[in-house]
């Protein structure tokens, strides 16, 4: 029951897996929540087989995962974006490849893809879309795969 709860409240509010389904037939619906749901439940299922901290900016999927969120994106963000947060440790984290898998969106998730190819503003509505921790995730995550519009990352070997 919780997690269709959680699935419920991530599609409406978040919909951080694809399309929104809102302009779609009946049937068609059903089949885009049903697509949601596979996506929803093989991120829980990629969390829980990577021991050690995880870093995703939806934390619920932690929390059904069984993982600890270390952090609160949406609070760090809001922090951040006050001047009240300093990101060197968080930085410290991603250099030292101390989760052990990071679950990007689509625009962050494009963006470590292209690397240092990637032209962009120095975005600093979002700590996630800056060019420095775009660089830190470039150069010490990999992408392994996408889930619907989710970027699954790993630590590089060295």
């Amino acid at each position: 029951m919780i997690i269709l709860i959680v699935l419920q409240v991530s599609i409406l509010y978040f919909r951080p897996l694809g399309l929104t389904g809102a302009n779609l037939d009946p049937g068609a619906k059903t089949k885009w929540l049903d697509l949601q749901k596979e996506y929803y439940q093989k991120v829980i299922e990629i969390l829980k087989k990577n021991p050690g901290p995880a870093l995703s900016y939806m934390t619920d999927w932690l929390v059904l995962s069984g993982k600890d969120s270390v952090i609160e994106p949406f609070v760090l963000d809001t922090l951040y974006g006050t001047g009240t947060f300093n990101p060197e440790g968080f930085y410290n984290n991603i250099s030292q490849k101390k989760y052990s898998v990071m679950i990007m969106f689509d625009r962050v998730g494009t963006l470590v893809e292209l690397g240092e190819g990637a032209r962009q503003a120095d975005d600093t509505s979002s700590i996630f879309l800056r060019k420095d921790f775009i660089k830190l995730a470039t150069e010490n995550y990999e992408i392994a795969e996408k889930v619907g519009t989710a970027y699954i990352l790993y630590p590089k070997k060295n």
